[in-house]
């Protein structure tokens, strides 16, 4: 059985992303012996990934990904689907309702608990986008703030541990929010450009009963012009306005964090799931022909 997530390509190999690298690090470890790099079945996990694009396989294992809006795939009798992200998805793959839990990734509360000590006040994780392209400004608006940087690209165990360290999370990446959650670090979702996904975001927000009301941060069109020069005028004068706007939506009332009962609710769920689709395995469901 094949792991499959999203891999940057192009432009963009190389690329790291914390949310498409939790599959490698949580899946492996829940999951010990299930996978190879056979690739007759495909294990879909962590990630918007569910779309008509799927490399063709003899069948198709979907445990709490995503739907890519409008681009939702064709689910034959080759797929077992153990569950999804939230109702968006189900009701895009015409699923029925219990088959929508949560993201995958809320797993990670099997790995990990909540801490108690945490000596970050307030961190920051830019959506990956924003971390490759402009990361140096993010960086320095942080440092201005007195915030911590946390950066999508960096791995996972470095991310882990500066989430949970964590009295409160400023969020673009969805991933950082999902993981948030688990280990019970309150969160705010801000957005800064047009290419945030919404329905991704209202798909896991709706599988725990919280809305998607992100603080929108306004920030220059040609942010590529000042990224590099973020000690001239211009530069500052943009890092103070996106400092600014950041610092409001810290002190906003627009703090979430999941009921605990609905969570631990949801970490049931999942792991009910894995012990269905762990017995499948044993049973050689899946096993090659």
């Amino acid at each position: 059985m094949k792991l499959y997530y999203f891999k940057f390509s192009g432009a963009w190999a190389g690329v790291r992303n914390f949310g498409d690298d939790l599959n490698e690090w949580l899946w492996k470890k829940l999951l010990p012996d299930v996978f190879d790099d056979a690739p007759g079945v495909l294990f879909i996990g962590i990630g918007t990934i569910l779309s008509a694009g799927l490399p063709a396989a003899r069948r198709t294992v979907v445990f709490g990904s995503g739907v890519r809006a409008g681009h939702a795939p064709t689910v034959d009798a080759s797929w077992d689907i153990y569950c999804v992200r939230g109702p968006l998805s189900a009701r895009a793959l015409h699923l029925d309702a219990d088959k929508a839990v949560t993201d995958g990734a809320f797993l990670i509360r099997l790995l990990r608990s909540p801490q108690t000590a945490r000596n970050i006040a307030c961190a920051y994780m830019p959506h990956v986008g924003q971390a490759y392209l402009h990361g140096s400004f993010w960086r320095a608006v942080c440092d201005d703030l007195g915030y911590a940087y946390i950066d999508p690209q960096d791995g996972v165990e470095e991310v882990l541990e500066a989430i949970g360290r964590s009295e409160l999370l400023i969020t673009e990446a969805m991933h950082g929010a999902i993981v948030a959650d688990a280990l019970r670090v309150p969160w705010i979702p801000v957005t800064s450009s047009r290419g945030i996904d919404s329905f991704k975001w209202r798909d896991w927000c709706s599988s725990l009963d919280m809305p998607y009301e992100p603080h929108r941060i306004l920030v220059a069109r040609r942010l590529a012009e000042f990224t590099g020069f973020a000690t001239l005028a211009k530069g500052r004068l943009l890092r103070k306005c996106v400092a600014t706007q950041l610092a409001r939506a810290a002190k906003s009332k627009r703090i979430q964090l999941s009921d605990e009962t609905t969570a631990n609710r949801r970490i049931e769920q999942l792991q009910g799931r894995i012990e269905a689709f762990g017995s499948d395995v044993a049973a050689g469901r899946f096993a090659v022909e």
